[in-house]
């Protein structure tokens, strides 16, 4: 499941994904020449720093990185708006929420979709409880 695909069409096609795969591989843990060769706290150092900022994006990872982009800029107008700027959009962005999560299948978007629809509730919420 981790290096492999679950369907024919990721095993045949899986030459971008284990390309993918080796290439993050590398990002994180780079092969060091012997006169390069850092001692082990600016090691750790380095791996940590790598792995934080979250790896390389890749082309075929773009699209779904600028559109959860978009998504959680969304979320986040909305959590630091007041509620009143929201709630007449409420339908639309529902209508976003449901519309992502039936149809995407890029795990970025699909997360940055949950966070939008928390966001709403929250939203909806708070006004809600202003308002009774």
């Amino acid at each position: 499941m981790l290096y492999g695909g679950n369907t024919p069409t990721e095993a045949t096609g899986g030459v971008s994904q284990r390309m993918i795969q080796k290439s993050t591989h590398e990002y994180f843990h780079h092969p060091v020449s012997a006169e390069d060769l850092p001692d082990e706290k600016e090691e750790l150092e380095e791996q940590s720093l790598r792995a934080h900022a979250g790896g390389p994006v890749f082309d075929v990872e773009q699209s779904a990185v600028l559109r959860s982009s978009c998504i959680v800029a969304v979320a986040e107008l909305i959590l630091s708006s007041p509620s009143t700027f929201c709630i007449p959009h409420v339908a639309e962005l529902v209508k976003l929420v449901n519309d992502v999560l039936d149809l995407e299948q890029s795990r970025p978007v699909l997360r940055a979709a949950a966070f939008l629809a928390s966001s709403l509730y929250m939203a909806v919420r708070q006004g809600d409880e202003g308002s009774g």
